[in-house]
């Protein structure tokens, strides 16, 4: 029965995003599924910018609401992983991981169950999709990844059509930056 749920969730969202120009709305809606499908405590939108930097879509906790400062609650570490490798990831406890284990950012906000996907589009790699879970190890698991990559291929806007991936956003909204990327080590 949950698979059938699932289903059901990204088909309406394949069908909105096919359907809409005004994406503000529908990526927060899209990013509350995203953490609803997989139990996240929060959830991060992140699209990289063409000089590098990165600015945060959309950053939610689970009852949907926006995460103030979004950019102080996120590790830069992974999702700038992500982005350079086009791989998604999925971390058991993130502070436990050898990978992870000496981040500052991962340390700081004391992570635990992670799950990142890039968004990509005509090959090239336009952000990335966080969601994680401080209070538990183990929260995500391998089935969690495929309804999570599906819905960051519909969130994987084409670039010349969205205006989520040009510079500015629409309506006037600041973009929140969280700075020209850096190596993993160094974030």
């Amino acid at each position: 029965m949950k698979q059938v749920n699932i289903l059901k969730k990204l088909l309406y969202i394949s069908r909105m995003m096919a359907e809409t120009r005004d994406l503000d709305p529908l990526l927060e809606y899209a990013m509350q599924v995203g953490v609803d499908l997989v139990r996240a405590e929060r959830g991060f939108l992140v699209l990289k910018n063409e000089d590098g930097s990165l600015d945060i879509w959309v950053g939610q906790d689970w009852k949907g609401d926006p995460i103030p400062n979004p950019e102080r609650y996120l590790s830069h570490a992974i999702v700038q992983d992500v982005i350079a490798t086009g791989e998604s990831l999925l971390l058991a406890d993130a502070m436990e991981d050898p990978g992870y284990q000496h981040n500052d950012s991962v340390m700081e906000l004391g992570l635990k169950s992670v799950i990142c996907v890039p968004l990509i589009t005509r090959g090239d790699v336009m952000g990335a999709i966080l969601v994680e879970n401080r209070s538990a190890r183990n929260n995500f698991e391998e089935q969690d990844l495929s309804p999570l990559e599906y819905f960051a291929s519909q969130a994987a806007v084409d670039p010349e059509c969205a205006p989520a991936a040009r510079p500015g956003r629409p309506g006037g909204k600041a973009h929140r930056g969280i700075g020209r990327s850096q190596p993993a080590a160094q974030a």
